[in-house]
């Protein structure tokens, strides 16, 4: 069963260029789940990947390595939501996907559809 916020982003597919967060193409996007990103890697897995329990909240790594970073560096845990600039914890993250499999982090789903409506100017 998929979750209320996953049901919301994939009403949102869209294609937008992502010029900020570093696409230069304009790319097919949508929500994808915490656990089928490697959260160091910043990319899709395609499959479920290691959960690692870091101050009460869960990260997903693809591998030892990936686990081992979230463990140790604060900074593998955090992103910035380029809407808002705000620095945003991976675990609690609106998590939008790339065709390339690349993702963005956003602090909601609200400043996603901010940022979808500012890149389409």
């Amino acid at each position: 069963m998929l979750s209320k916020a996953l049901w919301v982003c994939l009403a949102l597919l869209a294609a937008w260029s992502f010029p900020a967060a570093g696409f230069s193409t304009v790319v097919a996007v949508q929500c994808v789940e915490n656990s089928k990103v490697c959260m160091v890697e910043d990319r899709v897995s395609g499959r479920e990947n290691i959960p690692i329990e870091v101050g009460g909240k869960t990260y997903y790594g693809c591998c030892p390595v990936c686990v081992g970073k979230l463990k140790s560096k604060t900074a593998t845990r955090f992103s910035k939501d380029p809407d808002t600039g705000k620095e945003v914890d991976k675990a609690k993250a609106y998590i939008v996907a790339g065709e390339d499999g690349t993702v963005i982090y956003f602090e909601s789903g609200k400043t996603f559809r901010k940022y979808l409506s500012r890149q389409k100017r």
